[in-house]
């Protein structure tokens, strides 16, 4: 995969590439370009943190506040998972109605 400096250099017209007799740009370029590159993977690496499956037990503890849950972060991982999940379920169920409701309703 190309590094960002290299992709930040395709994008810019061959007239600033063939003016670069110093090699300046290409200079800036790898200076900036490692930089791009960490961004990127943070980014890349976000959907991971929020995932109750995926997310690194050192964030469990924080995934657990977005939901509003405390867990102790000494708990075994697999618990904090299943507590995280069972906060996350109840608040899909919240404020709706089952099937067995609905047919006593005349729904």
């Amino acid at each position: 995969m190309p590094t960002f400096a290299d992709r930040l250099l395709a994008l810019l017209p061959d007239l600033y590439a063939m003016s670069d007799e110093t090699g300046d740009l290409l200079t800036l370029l790898h200076v900036v370009g490692p930089t791009c590159d960490a961004f990127y993977d943070a980014i890349t690496t976000l959907p991971a943190l929020i995932g109750i499956d995926t997310c690194p037990v050192e964030f469990l503890p924080s995934l657990a506040m977005l939901v509003g849950v405390a867990i102790d972060p000494l708990t075994e991982p697999i618990d904090q998972r299943c507590a995280i999940r069972e906060v996350v379920e109840r608040y899909q169920r919240h404020g709706t109605l089952n099937t067995y409701d609905l047919i006593i309703i005349g729904v």
